[in-house]
């Protein structure tokens, strides 16, 4: 085991390891068509952005995993309404 990070790690800015090409859904996009978009493309998290392109929120897997557990009953301490 190494005692400090390879040299150069610590300079680096997330810029430099980022997703560069962003998909994004729109506020009012079926829930359908984000699952279809993660699954797709492999995506844990896809940004919603309102009309203005300005993200307003983050839709994961967690989310939608929630969701479906509340809709087939089962009951979990999460904010998801």
């Amino acid at each position: 085991l190494r005692d400090r990070p390879e040299s150069g790690v610590d300079e680096r800015v997330a810029g430099d390891i980022m997703t560069p090409h962003v998909h994004a859904l729109p506020e009012n996009a079926p829930l359908t068509l984000a699952v279809a978009l993660m699954a797709s493309e492999g995506m844990l998290a896809v940004p919603i952005v309102n009309d203005d392109g300005v993200v307003v929120g983050l839709l994961t897997t967690l989310d939608v995993l929630q969701w479906l557990a509340r809709r087939f009953g089962y009951v979990f301490n999460t904010k998801i309404s």
